[in-house]
């Protein structure tokens, strides 16, 4: 029993790449201790540029991960507004009927900065 007990170490043994005590078969010359490594970079990603448009009036709106989609809605808002147009516009949202009124009208729900580029996108949409 016990000769079977030491075959079946021995085994494990070699499976396991041999004793602890015993040197490997690496050459010191190519490895390097890992007090001398290099410290790991960070790797840092590059952010994404901002996608952005002009209005008519000459303002800037740009998509911003961290606040609105100031972009999206400037050109959501003129296409919207161009395809009903003032006087659907003004009814649905219960203004009065110049372009004025009806973008304010439409852009009412939106705050902060959102809120001017969905204004100025829906008065270009009935300009256009």
């Amino acid at each position: 029993m016990r000769k079977k007990a030491a075959v079946l170490g021995l085994v494990v043994l070699a499976a396991c790449g041999g004793p602890a005590d015993v040197e490997s078969e690496v050459d010191p010359a190519q490895t390097t201790p890992t007090s001398e490594a290099e410290p790991a970079t960070p790797t840092s990603e590059a952010e994404p540029a901002l996608r952005c448009v002009t209005a008519e009036s000459g303002n800037e709106f740009c998509d911003d991960p961290n606040d609105f989609p100031n972009a999206s809605n400037y050109e959501q808002a003129r296409e919207i507004c161009g395809l009903f147009g003032v006087k659907e516009v003004a009814k649905e949202y219960g203004t009065e009927a110049n372009p004025v009124d009806a973008a304010e009208g439409y852009a009412e729900g939106w705050r902060g900065s959102s809120r001017q580029a969905t204004f100025e996108g829906c008065l270009d949409g009935f300009s256009d």
